[in-house]
């Protein structure tokens, strides 16, 4: 009886979970979109870092004295509970969770929340982790092994004027947009480099320049084919300022044009070298 109370961990190697990760106004949107063109990809919208709390919660679960004492009724939940009745027993720190227990609670939580059609390929895009660790990645890899990543970057002084003129609302401060548009592109570089054969870069200005193979590749590396569909929303690309910003509207000035290539000059470079 006591089996239905324990979570069936439904984490399956043949299942691939997806993140599409970038900054602010680097065409995650659109290359999600061009991906949910699939009936096999499920790829949910943001959901403002919800994980960054649950990553931390994982970690100081793993890290509970209670996860590792090796006591008998770990992984037992029938053992454990013939102890936790036994008067004679201490029973303040009777569980039965082992470390697969928690990772299997966790798998269960995501995949209720990201994957309720049991897609094949299921996940979100997101554009609020890793810039200041990479903490929700790896805690994603760990749970996912076979987990694949997507990043696409923009152009930095076109991503960071497009980002200035999307909402006037937006009150951060340029040298601070830049600095985070640096510090998120090289915290991706640095969990690409530990996870190379998970992880593939893409250029938003390569996707949407017909001339290149920037997205048949990207398909190939999920095994999916190129089909027209997908060249459809591309098109309705067509006619976008690929700046970010309307006539009439500031653009950065020179000196602002040039303290962004100073700090994202380097990074860039090295995602355009990674670039597929």
């Amino acid at each position: 009886m006591l089996a239905k109370f324990r979570k069936k961990d439904t984490n399956n190697v043949t299942e691939s979970p997806l993140f599409l990760l970038g900054y602010f106004r680097s065409g995650t949107t659109l290359l999600q979109r061009i991906l949910n063109t699939f009936d096999d990809i499920c790829l949910w919208g943001e959901h403002n870092a919800i994980l960054e709390p649950v990553a931390e919660s994982y970690q100081q679960c793993l890290q509970s004295k209670h996860l590792s004492l090796g006591k008998p009724e770990k992984g037992n939940a029938h053992e454990a509970v013939m102890r936790l009745r036994n008067p004679a027993l201490w029973a303040a720190d009777i569980n039965w969770l082992c470390t697969e227990d928690v990772r299997a609670g966790y798998r269960n939580f995501l995949e209720h929340l990201f994957n309720p059609l049991n897609s094949r390929y299921w996940g979100f895009k997101e554009i609020r982790y890793g810039i200041n660790d990479l903490k929700v990645l790896d805690f994603l890899k760990e749970l996912y092994p076979n987990a694949r990543f997507i990043f696409i970057f923009r152009e930095p002084v076109h991503c960071i004027q497009s980002a200035l003129n999307f909402d006037a609302r937006i009150k951060t401060p340029l040298s601070k947009l830049v600095d985070m548009w640096a510090s998120l592109y090289r915290n991706y570089l640095i969990f690409s480099g530990k996870f190379p054969v998970s992880c593939r870069f893409i250029s938003y200005d390569d996707l949407i320049d017909s001339n290149r193979n920037s997205l048949k590749e990207l398909l190939s590396f999920l095994g999916l084919p190129l089909a027209q569909k997908q060249r459809d929303v591309l098109e309705l690309q067509d006619g976008r300022n690929c700046e970010g910003f309307s006539p009439g509207r500031i653009a950065l000035n020179d000196l602002e044009k040039k303290r962004v290539n100073s700090c994202c000059g380097e990074v860039f470079r090295e995602l355009q070298e990674h670039a597929i």
